[in-house]
């Protein structure tokens, strides 16, 4: 199983690469063998999915797809047919490709909201890309309309986990949707879901029911009145539903499923996280081995490496589970686990994605970088998805945590690399243009390939930033060079 950023957080984590030039379609790569030897995407990972060789990255900045571990990338950017280049859920099966993507808006009050932007559907027997929105029946094109999830199962059908519409699902290639919305242990109806997870005729669902609150309405973040959160699995793929939660001691918001077989059984996990993703933590993972009847909780007591669990994977006696603080990994049903950060090879310990191809084979996204491992888990090799600086000394630079909280992180990091040294401006503005901060001022800079530069969220009249989207460029003796975006949350 896989998964994305943090729901609230991660879809909020904007692109820091600019975005790249159209590419050949599929089939011309399939065919004639073309192929981009630099990925051009964002690494700012939130989905990951994989179908025999090939592994297929969401990325802030376009969609890629590798069959030789990141040697190489096809690449999909909104110039290719993509709705936008932010995409925060990927599927794939044969050859076709389901996209979900969103755009993050600043409002006038200084928050953000999301657009839905479409499901994309990229259709390999015509080397097009089509977009599926409510004219077909699928919420996810409008405000607080979008998909967080997707899967296509054996039988090629797609299943879509919306934000407000309930389960998505298509049998015909998405030319029409039929919207589940199950209801849970009192009767209410659940509109809001975030991961999907199937095997067979079996499928889990994470999900939010609200409670409407009559001055603040009843989207997911809002302030409902109450909220029940908690799992819904189906038994007859998806003919009738068991909503489990609360009173089977699943406490917790929970933005992540996965199904775990092995010896002929299928186990349940669920990660956990803070409903705000600002403050607080998780409870850690929870497992279930018979349906859901009963649970058990894992957390830092027991060896996980932190309680905010935004990414699970599964294969075979192994299972995974990306924290906050590292790649958590189990051969005993939880009874141990082992952690791996950056020492072990990790771009970051702040796991976004997870995905697995064998008991050996698993694929973790982070906030600043891809990586896999062969060893099921224990080290790992980072995959740089950002251009390389080239032969006119042009930098990729990218924030990071994004979104950044001044009072929680801290500071927030401007990465960026040189292939020759020069004199560097840094500029931040904010969503109206108007300059917030130079944080560096025409001084030079050493060639590297890590050159950091820290901001502690102070506006240049000594202020504090506000919540909202920021901007930020990089000049290079006086000549734009790099720029990004990313989001104040605090």
């Amino acid at each position: 199983m896989k998964r994305k950023l943090i729901i609230g957080l991660a879809a909020l984590a904007l692109a820091a690469a600019a975005g790249a030039a159209p590419k050949a379609s599929w089939l011309a790569i399939r065919a004639g063998g073309v192929r981009t030897l630099q990925g051009g995407l964002s690494n700012v990972i939130q989905d990951i999915w994989l179908e025999g060789s090939d592994v297929y990255v969401a990325t802030m900045d376009g969609l890629g797809v590798t069959d030789d571990r990141g040697a190489t990338w096809r690449t999909f950017h909104a110039g290719d047919g993509l709705p936008s280049n932010d995409v925060v859920a990927v599927a794939a099966r044969g050859g076709d490709i389901w996209a979900s993507c969103i755009e993050v808006v600043e409002d006038p009050f200084g928050g953000v909201y999301y657009n839905g932007k479409g499901m994309a559907h990229y259709d390999a027997s015509t080397g097009r890309w089509e977009v599926i929105g409510k004219s077909r029946g699928l919420p996810c094109d409008g405000t607080n309309e979008l998909a967080w999830d997707v899967l296509v199962d054996g039988a090629g059908v797609v299943w879509v986990a919306l934000w407000d519409g309930g389960i998505g699902r298509s049998d015909d290639d998405g030319a029409s949707w039929e919207l589940i919305k199950p209801r849970d242990d009192q009767g209410r109806e659940c509109r809001h879901f975030y991961s999907l997870a199937k095997r067979g005729d079996l499928i889990w669902a994470a999900a939010e029911v609200t409670f409407p609150n009559p001055f603040l309405g009843d989207q997911p973040g809002d302030r409902p009145l109450a909220s029940n959160t908690g799992v819904f699995k189906s038994t007859d793929n998806g003919g009738s539903w068991t909503f489990y939660g609360p009173r089977q001691q699943l406490e917790g918001f929970f933005p992540v499923v996965c199904i775990q077989h092995d010896a002929g059984a299928d186990t349940a996990w669920v990660g956990s996280a803070p409903p705000d993703p600002t403050h607080g933590e998780g409870r850690g993972v929870y497992k279930s081995e018979d349906g859901g009847a009963s649970w058990t909780r894992y957390s830092r007591t027991e060896g996980l490496g932190d309680n905010t669990v935004y990414a699970l994977a599964a294969y075979g006696a192994w299972a995974w589970a990306g924290t906050l603080s590292g790649v958590s990994r189990t051969d005993d049903a939880g009874a141990t686990w082992r952690t791996a950060r950056e020492e072990a090879g990790l771009p970051d310990r702040y796991i976004t994605a997870l995905a697995a191809a064998s008991e050996e084979e698993v694929w973790a996204g982070t906030a600043v970088g891809l990586a896999y491992s062969l060893d099921s888990g224990a080290t790992w090799r980072a995959v740089d998805l950002s251009p390389k600086a080239g032969p006119l000394d042009l930098p990729t630079a990218f924030a990071f945590p994004n979104p950044f909280s001044p009072s929680r992180d801290g500071f927030i990091t401007f990465r960026y690399a040189l292939a020759g040294g020069g004199n560097v401006s840094l500029d931040i503005y904010d969503f109206a243009g108007r300059r917030v901060k130079r944080l560096v001022d025409n001084e030079y800079r050493g060639p590297g390939e890590r050159i950091d530069e820290r901001w502690y969220g102070v506006r240049e009249e000594r202020g504090p930033a506000a919540n909202g989207v920021y901007f930020f460029t990089l000049e290079l003796d006086g000549e734009p060079a790099a720029r990004g975006k990313f989001v104040i949350l605090e």
